[in-house]
């Protein structure tokens, strides 16, 4: 039977590799983890994209692959450097297309080895920039192919995917959807956002263009507001516009610009435009230094005062927020808290509330309940360490305290979470990223305080370094959001706080670094508090340089002690009297311990610094029997060993007894202070 066909194509050696080298790949692939799917039609550089499976679920999170084969020998000579890894020219035009999509991986099929290599493509790009940042201009480079592809790698490539997916979403997704306005509907998609068109710009600002800056697109209003012509965005509510995206943002010197145009024809502007335009103008002065907190906070309770319903809730949960700020008595923080809560409360019940009106409440709070955490957690540490300084088992409390604490922080972080997967659903750039600097101001703050409670102790505890890495990711992100969001002032504020991090980790070179990148930008925007934290940092004065001074040239327990009031030390008797578990009915028996303190260190001061005054403690050990009775003491001397023959409650008897038969005439007498 003939099988003549007649001439037909024939396949190449590289036809072949391209074969085995999708077969290999395929091979090796973990089936319920992954799913190749081949993209070689109308093939521009990407030859498949490998999609990641969870629980069988497929996830649409993406690796763009490109596939290489060679039959390059290890036998011949130059085939292969000498460290083994094979070097594979590039198209750079192919580099570059790639980097356009998710998760880029090149792997190449060596057939001598039977073995597939790898490498991420923004690794290469990485790595070019670096050494060559014109590598855009040359023709080819070289990927240096040393890792083997094994089942082994398939778990790292799975959450790498993942991770990459995740936070494209959490950062991007925003600008896709809907800005929701109150009576306006403001579809902000590709389309919108490339719109020219300044007679359709000038519609969509004018009707909706507050809405849309309150939906966290101020940097959206701006490039928009440069497009109209110019006799239109000379309109007075367009510039009161503008002012507002600017503010928004942090460009408060920009923002006071549009404020004086608008001012010179408010009588063209709404009743509720010019009380807005006087209330922003106020606040862009205290962001810019022109007035001080108590001004910018007389000036919040002013408008709380003259509005009504949520903006008037707005304007005093603002006012609360600086006075809890300020406030260092506990129980007036506590009132203060509730207050802010009842607030927030209101807001988010409220039927025309903005949804990002009710998140922005709640984050507020938020921060103050945070804060609460912080200053529970010192609170245990000194009930703990002054049980333990008593001589007192503090195991117990110790145990309790850690199981609170653990449960009240995962109970702030699921609402931190919801927050931030609410701004996300809302598309909110700005509230996004302040939902992420939120749970990152709250650490920082916390590995402050848990280092310099540390040192007072005489240890250290340095943050671990799986929470310092989660952290600078978190900061990476919220930089990222903030700055595609164009708000500046966020992005260096969230770069302080990474600065404040490395400060905490004694990494001195990593945070003068971000506070040189910080200082000059941040005077030339009058951001003030950011400029002096910034200076802070490059002067060795942070609050944690100027702790750890304080603490190398800390007072002695006695000038502590002598250093007291009555109504400071009565509060330490509460505090000790709450550490113990006890009953209220027991405070003036350890008021009397207190109050015994401070005259024994006045007595080391004035009398003899070796005489020390002991109780039996045995009564600590159970609450039933804690200060039940005024225990008995004792005089001791440490130097010669001296001790008194006859206990008693009374601790002035027992000081008086106790220096008239062993301390006068005694030449190794020695007061701390000799009175002349």
């Amino acid at each position: 039977m003939s099988h003549d066909l007649g001439p037909l194509p024939k396949g190449d050696r590289q036809d072949t590799l391209q074969q085995l080298s999708i077969k290999a790949f395929g091979n090796l692939l973990p089936e319920d983890q992954f799913l190749f799917r081949d993209e070689r039609v109308d093939d521009k550089g990407v030859d498949g994209a490998l999609e990641v499976k969870v629980d069988g679920s497929f996830t649409n999170c993406r690796a763009q692959v490109q596939l290489k084969s060679t039959d390059a020998d290890p036998a011949n000579k130059g085939d292969f450097n000498k460290d083994g890894s094979y070097s594979q020219p590039i198209d750079t035009a192919n580099l570059n297309y790639l980097l356009n999509g998710p998760s880029p991986l090149y792997v190449i099929w060596l057939s001598k080895l039977n073995e597939l290599r790898f490498a991420w493509a923004h690794d290469e790009w990485r790595r070019l920039d670096a050494s060559n940042p014109d590598w855009k201009k040359q023709g080819t480079f070289t990927i240096r192919f040393s890792k083997v592809l094994t089942a082994a790698e398939f778990p790292a490539i799975r959450d790498r995917v993942l991770d990459e997916a995740q936070l494209h979403r959490r950062i991007h997704e925003s600008v896709a959807r809907s800005a929701p306005a109150e009576d306006v509907v403001v579809s902000i998609n590709a389309k919108t956002l490339a719109s020219t068109d300044p007679n359709e710009l000038y519609e969509r600002l004018s009707k909706s263009g507050m809405t849309i800056v309150s939906s966290g697109y101020g940097k959206q209003v701006l490039e928009w507001y440069a497009l109209l012509n110019s006799d239109r965005a000379k309109e007075p509510r367009l510039k009161l516009v503008a002012a507002f995206a600017a503010s928004s943002i942090g460009k408060y010197h920009e923002a006071k610009g549009f404020f004086a145009a608008a001012i010179l024809e408010k009588d063209k502007l709404s009743d509720d435009d010019r009380q807005f335009l006087e209330y922003l103008s106020g606040a862009c002065d205290y962001h810019t230094g022109r007035i001080d907190l108590a001004a910018y906070l007389r000036m919040e309770a002013d408008w709380a005062g003259r509005l009504t319903g949520i903006r008037a809730a707005e304007h005093r949960l603002e006012v609360l927020r600086h006075q809890r700020l300020a406030e260092r008595k506990t129980e007036r923080r506590v009132q203060l808290l509730d207050e802010m809560q009842t607030l927030a409360a209101e807001i988010e019940s409220a039927p025309d509330a903005h949804p990002a009106q009710k998140i922005q409440a709640r984050l507020v709070v938020l921060g103050a309940e945070g804060d609460d955490l912080n200053t529970q957690f010192l609170e245990d540490r000194a009930r703990i360490a002054m049980r333990e300084n008593m001589g007192f088992s503090a195991a117990t409390m110790a145990t309790d305290a850690a199981t609170k604490a653990a449960e009240r922080w995962a109970e702030w972080e699921k609402h931190a979470s919801a927050l931030r997967d609410q701004a996300i659903e809302l598309g909110h750039p700005l509230l996004i990223a302040d939902t992420i600097a939120a749970r990152l101001r709250l650490y920082m703050s916390f590995l402050l305080r848990r280092r310099m409670n540390a040192l007072t102790q005489g240890t250290d505890e340095k943050p671990p370094r799986t929470i310092v890495d989660e952290l600078t990711e978190d900061a990476t992100q919220a930089i990222e959001v903030y700055r595609l969001a164009g708000s500046l002032s966020g992005e260096f504020q969230v770069k302080m706080l990474l600065a404040d991090l490395h400060g905490v980790c004694e990494d001195e070179e990593a945070a003068r670094a971000l506070a040189t990148s910080i200082l000059p930008v941040a005077r030339a925007m009058n951001y003030e508090r950011l400029a002096s934290q910034a200076a802070e940092h490059l002067d060795g004065q942070t609050v944690l340089h100027q702790f750890i001074a304080q603490i190398q040239h800390q007072p002695t327990d006695d000038e502590i002690a002598l250093s007291q009031t009555d109504d400071e030390i009565r509060a330490m008797a509460r505090m000790t009297l709450k550490s113990l578990g006890i009953s209220d009915d027991r405070l003036p028996l350890i008021e009397k311990d207190c109050f015994a303190g401070r005259v024994m260190a006045q007595e080391r001061r004035d009398w003899c610094r070796h005489l020390q005054l002991h109780q039996e403690l045995s009564h600590t050990q159970h609450p039933e029997t804690a200060y039940q009775a005024d225990p008995e003491r004792i005089c001791v001397c440490t130097r010669l060993g001296h001790h008194s023959n006859i206990a008693h409650p009374d601790y002035e008897t027992v000081i008086t007894a106790f220096k008239q038969n062993y301390c006068n005439g005694c030449a190794h007498r020695e007061p701390r202070h000799p009175l002349g």
